[in-house]
């Protein structure tokens, strides 16, 4: 019997995975060159396939990218002038900001304790904020921002641009590209793909002020230019080779997605959710993490769980995997991954697996 992985990634494969790899070895795709017509083709078809998914506005660019890390980098050297402003609670949050400094800008932060999150009415960010950064589902806490908040964040500081972490949140977060202005995901999470493969989505706003930081002298290098990367994007090329397949695979199961429909994907994902929530409420050796239901992810469910080597053994028999959490944590709690490649079924499953330990674990 196969296992099923909740890891939140890389995690399960998606279901039609292994139907488009073969096709993708039928048709030669690893050997194409990404400078060719047949990639160029495959870029426009993904890029084209992931509008219409996200409803990306016309001005957004699709780049391609090795790992969201790059992204991240990318973002600091073309979006940010001098200083930043980052919204944290939880591990994903505090790495993009310690990156912003690593790399020579002056960010300032907001924190939240794990599990929790921000009173957006109240907020007063000061006027350097030249980009907002808000990671909108914090993988190892189980938080998420809700898309209120990042609405009054847009309506106090409509000049400055919003940069959004959206790496376990898509495909099924219903985010509002008309208010965001970059965003960047790894296809090893929702999308249910292999690890090597990231987005970059940026506006024309991002492209302008780029021009700007360049222009006078504030990032060097040709090829850090967005400028120049979005230069090669509209031509469906790349600045390095690129992953070939994964871009293939990529827009294959897109396609998939939107035959199945966004709104059915929502559906599936809060009701695996509300099951795996309710189970928690009830059962008497796991709790929710996350205490306010509003904030509460519904892609990464961290459970508290007092012993989690007892859970990843048992669980591991009944053939799902799971991880621990990041830091402080990894021993007391782990994590549930719920994304659309894994099906009603299996939640079904898991919730009757996990009920049948009766006794609390400590």
């Amino acid at each position: 019997m196969n296992n099923t992985f909740l890891t939140t990634g890389p995690s399960q494969l998606y279901f039609t995975f292994d139907f488009h790899l073969k096709q993708a070895l039928n048709e030669r795709i690893p050997s194409i060159s990404p400078d060719g017509p047949k990639f160029k083709n495959i870029y426009h078809v993904l890029k084209s396939n992931l509008k219409t998914l996200l409803n990306l506005p016309d001005d957004y660019h699709i780049l391609l990218m090795p790992s969201v890390q790059v992204a991240k980098e990318y973002t600091i050297r073309n979006l940010i002038e001098k200083e930043s402003f980052h919204f944290i609670n939880g591990p994903y949050g505090a790495a993009f900001f310690e990156l912003t400094g690593g790399l020579g800008k002056k960010p300032h932060r907001m924190m939240a304790p794990d599990g929790t999150g921000f009173d957006m009415e109240d907020q007063q960010l000061p006027a350097y904020a030249g980009l907002i950064a808000i990671t909108h589902n914090e993988t190892f806490t189980g938080t998420q921002f809700p898309l209120s908040g990042i609405h009054t964040i847009r309506e106090k500081y409509p000049d400055a641009l919003i940069a959004l972490d959206a790496s376990s949140s898509l495909p099924y977060a219903n985010l509002d590209f008309n208010i965001i202005d970059c965003a960047w995901f790894s296809v090893h999470h929702g999308f249910g793909l292999p690890a090597g493969l990231a987005i970059w989505l940026v506006n024309a706003k991002c492209i302008a002020k780029s021009k700007r930081i360049h222009k006078n002298g504030l990032a060097q290098g040709k090829y850090l230019s967005l400028d120049y990367l979005t230069g090669l994007e509209v031509n469906n090329l790349t600045p390095e080779t690129v992953n070939v397949l994964g871009a293939y695979l990529l827009s294959k199961v897109i396609e998939d997605m939107l035959h199945k429909g966004t709104d059915q994907i929502r559906r599936e994902t809060e009701y695996k959710a509300a099951l795996m929530y309710h189970l928690l409420e009830t059962h008497p050796s796991l709790l929710p993490f996350v205490n306010e239901q509003a904030i509460r992810s519904k892609t990464t469910i961290v459970v508290e769980a007092g012993d989690v080597s007892f859970w990843k053994e048992y669980l591991k028999k009944q053939h799902f995997i799971i991880e621990a959490v990041k830091g402080k944590l990894e021993k007391s709690h782990f994590l549930i991954a719920n994304y659309p490649t894994h099906s009603k079924e299996s939640f079904e499953k898991l919730s009757d697996v996990l009920l049948a330990v009766e006794k609390p674990v400590s």
